[in-house]
């Protein structure tokens, strides 16, 4: 995590929730008022990811269509012929 009451946590994400854009991350917890742990869901903003488990074909795939889609300044840049004014 790098920001919030959670900074400095590392953990695997256990849990994304795209509705709301949080994610579960192991370690990320806080007590329940009768002493039961409780998972935290941390805003996507706060966190960085490091590392990712490249073992999902599909994952791979997806960054792949990602790295090879142009960027959206590229193809503006282009469509007005790269001049200003």
């Amino acid at each position: 995590m790098e920001r919030g009451d959670y900074a400095g946590i590392t953990g695997k994400v256990l849990r994304v929730d795209h509705a709301t854009g949080r994610v579960q991350v192991e370690g990320a917890t806080r007590e329940k008022v009768d002493g039961r742990p409780a998972v935290v869901l941390i805003h996507g903003s706060k966190v960085l990811v490091t590392k990712l488990d490249l073992d999902d074909k599909l994952r791979v795939r997806a960054l792949e269509r990602v790295k090879a889609a142009p960027k959206a300044e590229e193809q503006a840049s282009t469509a007005s012929g790269g001049q200003s004014g």
